[in-house]
């Protein structure tokens, strides 16, 4: 008989960082098992509270999109806001009739029997962060500046932070193509498989939810990038949070990008230890990028790799969404990442920051590779391998080959081999053992 692994049996102190109203709702259905729970040995739920046994769960959020409703029961619209928002908002796992024990068995089950519907529920909105008010807007409406909103929304970080074994905050950073909706539930999901501890926040950004709009919304990602500046300093500056992670899909990634290059910038005195004390940057994940490769590396990179621990960067050949998007944009985009797409100067430029960095081909593998389908734009969170990486990443910060990646030959890019999934469960059975600690600040 296996024996059973908590997944919270040990606390580390580090942490891991989608004209018409948005209404809560529901589209979408849980994400596929994490390879992680496959075996039925790591139990990700073993410390949920009683109280807290539930379907429901509450993230949170902050949006620069523009808000309609009550405070209490806020939707969100597509445009752009004069502030950005912040609030908690709850989402069910699976219909009214769904039970907790149906759900914890679905979510260490392999092949699921049927399909749980993501459900928004209330988005209980605090306030506007004072320092993204737009002024125009404050003068018609003052009480846009109000600072209690801004310290009711840390406090309540604070208060997850308090009960956590882990004092950390996940922060998603959605692609395009998305309503508010899409942006909590995807953020829920992995909140849930994270053994629902630390905090998980969604900065859901306005873009519109068609394809066509699909350049002129990346425009609009960059437009949100002092928005997302903003909400991670404060976060960094009146929070518990010990470190602050970050993960940006498709053209939420040169919007993370710039947001981090910028935040550097905003402390240009501080070296790389004093942006650590002071921000608690920790791993950065670009998955399935739309950031221009050269852009990334010249400009963003460069810039804010003193600030963050690790970077994790996921590529592929065989995502058709971001082989368009070079067409459209001109150039190789960062989730492909071709090198012969630099010239020599580049990649030795890179090659001087790649300690930091893990470069993760999706579509490399070795013959007879059955781990599911790696093609397509969301494998990072469809593919259970994937997703299962992005959930170790973002807790722990422990190095690829550590994670069960294997090191392509010649290259400094790595690959799942076959066994990843006993691979994996390994890594995290021996820190639950205390045979292995994970690297902190």
């Amino acid at each position: 008989m296996f024996r059973r692994i908590t997944w919270l049996a040990v606390a580390l102190p580090v942490v891991s960082v989608v004209p018409v109203v948005m209404a809560a709702g529901c589209g979408r259905s849980l994400m596929p098992t994490p390879a992680v729970f496959w075996s039925g040995q790591i139990d990700a739920w073993a410390s949920v509270q009683d109280e807290d046994q539930s379907p429901w769960v509450t993230i949170f959020y902050a949006t620069d999109r523009p808000a309609a409703g009550t405070p209490d029961d806020r939707k969100y619209r597509n445009g752009r806001g004069p502030a950005v928002r912040v609030g908690e908002v709850e989402v069910r796992l699976g219909s009214s009739s769904t039970t907790w024990d149906e759900l914890i068995d679905a979510s260490m089950t392999k092949e699921r029997r049927k399909s749980l519907p993501l459900v928004q529920g209330a988005a209980r909105e605090f306030g506007a962060l004072t320092s993204t008010v737009d002024q125009r807007a404050a003068r018609k409406d003052p009480g846009l500046v109000n600072p209690a909103g801004q310290l009711a929304f840390a406090d309540a970080i604070n208060r997850t932070l308090a009960d956590s074994r882990l004092r950390n905050i996940n922060i998603y950073v959605h692609g395009t193509k998305v309503a508010f909706y899409d942006s909590v539930v995807v953020a829920a999901e992995f909140f849930h498989f994270q053994g629902r501890d630390s905090v998980m926040l969604a900065f859901s950004w306005p873009t519109r939810q068609s394809f066509v709009f699909y350049p002129f919304d990346k425009m609009e990602a960059m437009k949100s990038v002092p928005s997302l500046v903003d909400l991670v300093d404060f976060l960094a500056h009146n929070t518990d949070v010990e470190a602050i992670n970050l993960l940006g899909y498709s053209a939420g990634g040169p919007l993370l990008a710039g947001a981090l290059a910028d935040l550097r910038e905003r402390y240009p005195d501080l070296d790389e230890t004093a942006l650590g004390r002071e921000l608690k940057i920790g791993n950065v994940f670009f998955v399935a990028s739309d950031a221009g490769l050269r852009d990334f590396i010249e400009e963003d990179l460069t810039t804010f790799h003193p600030l963050v621990r690790s970077i994790r960067v996921t590529v592929s050949r065989n995502d058709p969404i971001l082989d368009l998007a070079g067409i459209v944009s001109g150039g190789s985009r960062l989730g492909v990442a071709k090198a012969d797409a630099l010239t020599r100067e580049e990649l030795e430029e890179l090659d001087e920051l790649m300690p930091k960095i893990d470069v993760i081909d999706v579509s490399y593998h070795d013959p007879g590779r059955k781990g599911g389908n790696f093609s397509g734009h969301g494998y990072w969170y469809r593919n259970a391998w994937v997703a299962t990486d992005v959930l170790a990443s973002w807790r722990w910060d422990v190095p690829a080959e550590v994670r069960g990646l294997v090191r392509i030959e010649g290259r400094q890019t790595w690959y799942f081999p076959n066994d990843y999934p006993q691979r994996i469960t390994v890594l995290v059975q021996r820190i639950m053992a205390g045979e292995y600690v994970p690297q902190g600040r």
